[in-house]
């Protein structure tokens, strides 16, 4: 009986054994199989990676480019301001009275002497002729008092009256002269005052503002008109310190107004500053335009200057925005054969927006304007208009 159970026992052990060979086998090449999908795949990965790395490497970046060439460009000193009169004058009344006549209104041009107003004069004519009158009176006393003194003088001399008599002329004879004097004075004032009732122009200019009606009382002193000169303007403009250095008497000055649109004007410097404003730290530059153009420029308005301080001839210029730094140096990008290609410059003087290049750039040379973000040495370009 124990014959027959061992063989069949043995039989069982036996095929365990090699279902677990298969079953291993099997997680044997299935994990080479995982291995081998994993590694293919990898690979593929690479390869797509290397060959998505080649055409990004060969991707032509759209690019604008313009060609190098000699120029001529300026510089400009610019600034804005209001423009005032090239004179001003606040004409006062220098009597008291009413106003009786009116002679001119506001806007008239009025040249030098033109009667503005007459304030009424018969109270100083009647005081003008007091004082002819009192003039009558002491010349008749110095008169008496003079010929008084030469008579006591001869009878000094024949020692007929006393020093005293003759003191007593003099003094009289001198009191009498300090009187007229003073009458004649007097009479001058009159006279005076009584011709300050026309108020006149003091200068060829227009009737800026009237501040009296007809009938209206005016006292000594009181604010009757203003008068311009507008024949010229000026304006002032504050510059910095690099700005007057650079500035010189006489330049030219191209003025523009926002009231008169695309309208230019021409002026020139009429004077500097020695000194700097204590709050702006700017110097006062005085700038002249002559107002002979139609639409005249008005006192008041806001005006924009422009100077030109210095012209550069034949030289070689580029937007500001692709000079690019790096380190201690500047640098554009050119286009040589479709490739992008890094160019080395020296900057020199910037003029509003653009750079003067001294050193790195020939006519001829084709510099990326836009799209130089992406660019790289040799990178392949695509021209773009």
């Amino acid at each position: 009986m124990q014959n027959s159970i061992r063989p069949k026992t043995f039989s069982k052990t036996r095929s365990a054994g090699k279902r677990n060979k298969v079953i291993l086998a099997a997680v044997l090449v299935l994990i080479v199989l995982i291995i081998a999908t994993l590694s293919a795949r990898i690979q593929k990965r690479k390869k797509l990676q290397a060959l998505e790395k080649s055409e990004k490497t060969e991707q032509a970046f759209p690019v604008k480019v313009t060609e190098i060439h000699y120029s001529d460009i300026a510089s400009f000193v610019r600034s804005s301001a209001v423009i005032q009169a090239w004179q001003e004058a606040v004409v006062s009344s220098e009597v008291s009275g009413k106003v009786k006549t009116l002679y001119a209104k506001v806007g008239d041009r009025l040249e030098p002497g033109a009667p503005i107003l007459k304030i009424d004069d018969e109270m100083l004519q009647y005081r003008l002729e007091e004082a002819q009158a009192k003039i009558l009176q002491l010349e008749a006393n110095h008169q008496y008092s003079n010929n008084d003194l030469r008579r006591k003088e001869e009878l000094f001399k024949g020692k007929i009256i006393s020093l005293y008599d003759l003191e007593l002329a003099r003094a009289k004879e001198k009191s009498d002269q300090g009187l007229l004097a003073s009458a004649q004075a007097a009479l001058k004032i009159a006279r005076r005052t009584l011709r300050e009732t026309l108020i006149k122009s003091p200068f060829s200019g227009i009737l800026a503002e009237r501040f009296v009606a007809l009938g209206s009382n005016v006292v000594t002193g009181q604010k009757i008109a203003v008068l311009v000169d507008i024949d010229r303007v000026k304006i002032r403009i504050g510059a910095t310190e690099k700005e007057w250095s650079v500035i010189r008497e006489g330049q030219a000055v191209k003025v523009t107004t926002a009231l008169n649109p695309g309208k230019i004007y021409t002026g020139s410097v009429y004077s500097m500053g020695l000194k700097a404003d204590d709050a702006t730290l700017t110097f006062p530059v005085e700038i002249v335009v002559w107002n002979n153009q139609e639409p005249l420029l008005k006192p008041g308005i806001f005006a924009r200057v422009e100077i030109q301080t210095e012209m550069h001839r034949n030289v070689i210029i580029v937007p500001g925005e692709i000079v690019s730094k790096a380190s201690d140096s500047s640098f554009v990008w050119a286009v040589e054969s479709g490739r992008a290609k890094k160019i080395a410059v020296e900057p020199g003087a910037v003029v509003d927006s653009s750079i003067i290049i001294k050193k790195g750039l020939n006519p001829g040379d084709r510099i990326v304007t836009l799209g130089q973000e992406n660019l790289f040495n040799g990178s392949p370009v695509k021209i773009i208009e």
